[in-house]
Order: C-alpha cells, then structure tokens, then sequence
C-alpha cells in the first residue's frame, strides 16, 4: 500500500488520536508524538460526553463494546446560593466515559491502519516551513497537526502576545458514604469566574471539580466543598488540568501547522468540554489534509468550513459565558434560575448548547 504524504501529529490524546486515525483511514502516512510514556495518562478531563455525540464521531459502538461508558447521566442539578433547580434531557443520553482507556483505544485504532506512537518524543519546536524538532531528532514534514491541549507551549511561540489562557482545574474522585442520585450531575456556582462540578461514578464514588483563575489553591478549596457536601469521604486520586472557555483561536492554520482541539479553543465556552467538538473538527481537518494532499486544496479550507458550522454556535455559547461571569458567578446565575419551575425536562441537543440554553428560558 502506497501511502500519501507525510504528516505529524504532536500530542496524543484523544484528538491528536483521532485525527491520526482519521488519517492512517485514507492512506496517508501519520506520525504521533507523544511526551507521556503512556497514552491518556496524566488524566485531565472530567469525562461527560453525549453518546449522540460519540455516534456522530462514529465510535459509539466502539466506545460501548470496549465497556469505557462508567456511568449514564440524565439531569443537572445546579444550585446557586439557595436557588435549586433540576434540568433533565429527555432521550439524550449522557456518559461518564473511562478517558485514558478511550485515548488509548483510539490511539490503538490509528496504529491498527499504519500511524506510528512515539512515546517518550517531546517535541521541542514546530516551524511553519514543516520543521519539527524533539531533542534527539530534526524531521521535515508536509504538515504539522499541533493537538497538544491546552498546554499550547509549541503553539505559543507563534501566536506570540494573542496567546489563548485557559482556567486552572483541579479534580478528585472520592468515595462517600452519602447517598448521591446516580443519574445526576451537580453544578454549584459558588466560586467568582466559573462552577464546580459533582459527577457520579458509581459504586459510591464520585468525581468533583472547579476551574478557576481567581482562587489560588484548588486542593485546600476543593476539599473544603467534599467535607461540606459529603461530611466523610476518601480520596482515590486527585488529577487536574485546564479549562479552555474563551473561544477559538481567529486562525488555526500557520503555513505548514495546523491546529486542532483545545489548543486553538476549539471547546464550549460554557463548559470547557472539548471531546466531540475536537473530534467533529478533525473530521473536517482530515478531509481537508486528504484533498491537500491530492489535488492542492488549501489547508486554509478547513477554517472556512469550522467557522461556517460552529462559529454561530460558539458566538452564542460564549455570549452566555460572558453575561454569567461578568461580575460573579456565584451571583448571576440566580437571577434566571430563580425564574423557572423546580424541575425543567427538555429534548434538545447537548452538543450545542444553544438550544438547550434557549428552551430552558423558554420555560
């Protein structure tokens, strides 16, 4: 088999993983860098993603024959002071997924069609003439995919002073002796520029977690809120990472870098949550690089077609963001929440947001 081109992928989490497996898929000849000795490991993400979504991306029946959903969702409770309010979705399903487990499935799936990992290989510079340097090596390559997260270390260097900054997150999965309705995410608006979050896992367990730029140390406020909300509880690991809620990037394409996933902001800005939009982008990406490659369509395409399909979505979403932070979070959100009746069911899309937002004020 003849394959096309010759491509670089930085960063191997799930849409670095994804967009190498997109690509291996169409013959075209991937390279993965990897810093971490393991796939998916530091963990970083809280791991709620719409199975609609994951269908969208074509690896629902993957994901649910590899047994990597730990637990199904169906409402939000969010609270705001002493305002409660519960949101359910009705027919969507939401999953608490495994995410080291499914970056390393998807990981594997790319090398099944011919990529190549390289664990252990820290990119130290990407060029926009196609150079790419770790410390033991110099190669050159048609095109550079920057899927580092949120980190942005490579990506910074060119976008210089427009740097995208990102919250600070902290997490714990804790095992509690209270009773916790295992079909219920929480949310609490109780920190200044974002919220914290309860995910049941099950088996007595659960995951909580806050971003935040303006609250120093995340450990000492995080065990704080499990002693509030559970009294007794029992630390089984403690991981964090950042939150990406401002927005994409204005570009994504650097000469010969293309970005991909969080690195560009390519994430709900309500949410920071960035598996299926990342994933949906490296679907468009990876068609676009095929037909570069083929018959000279410019990278630049793919930004055209994002912009097209998400910028109306994002611009909305981030609006939202914008009114709910402005002065407090713990503030705001009490106002709209003390509007609607205790508990809302709606049928909407939880992938955008948009209309889940606007039938809830609906109500």
């Amino acid at each position: 088999m003849i394959l096309l081109g010759k491509v670089a992928v930085v960063g191997a989490g799930f849409v670095g993983s994804f967009i190498s497996y997109l690509l291996a898929k169409k013959h075209i000849d991937v390279t993965i860098y990897e810093e971490n000795k393991s796939i998916g490991i530091p963990e970083h993400c809280a791991g709620l993603v719409s199975q609609k979504g994951l269908e969208r991306l074509g690896i629902l029946r993957l994901v649910k024959n590899e047994g990597l959903i730990i637990n199904n969702i169906k409402c939000a409770v969010v609270y705001a002071g002493k305002t409660k309010r519960k949101i359910c979705l009705k027919k969507q399903k939401i999953g608490v997924l495994d995410r080291p487990r499914l970056d390393a499935l998807i990981a594997q799936k790319a090398t099944d069609y011919g990529a190549d990992i390289k664990l252990s290989n820290r990119v130290k510079e990407i060029r926009t003439n196609g150079i790419l340097k770790t410390e033991k090596h110099e190669q050159k390559y048609d095109i550079i995919i920057d899927a580092e997260g949120t980190k942005r270390l490579l990506l910074r260097e060119i976008i210089g002073k427009n740097f995208l900054f990102s919250l600070p997150a902290a997490q714990m999965d804790i095992k509690i002796q209270k009773e916790v309705d295992p079909e219920s995410v929480e949310v609490h608006f109780r920190i200044p520029d974002f919220f914290l979050w309860v995910i049941p896992l099950g088996n007595s367990m659960v995951r909580i977690g806050f971003a935040s730029r303006k609250i120093h140390n995340h450990i000492l406020f995080l065990s704080k809120f499990a002693r509030h909300r559970f009294s007794a509880y029992k630390i089984i690991k403690r991981f964090g990472g950042m939150v990406h809620i401002d927005g994409p990037y204005k570009k994504f394409v650097f000469g010969k870098i293309v970005g991909v996933g969080d690195v560009v902001g390519q994430t709900k800005p309500t949410t920071g949550g960035g598996v299926i939009i990342g994933g949906l982008s490296a679907c468009i990406l990876a068609e676009t690089i095929k037909k570069h490659i083929e018959i000279g369509t410019p990278l630049s395409l793919y930004e055209k077609i994002w912009s097209k399909i998400f910028a109306p979505e994002i611009k909305f979403m981030k609006t939202i963001k914008n009114i709910a932070f402005s002065l407090d979070a713990r503030v705001i959100p009490k106002i709209p929440l003390s509007m609607l009746p205790k508990k809302i069911t709606i049928e909407t899309d939880f992938d955008f947001q948009s209309k889940i937002l606007t039938k809830i004020f609906r109500q």
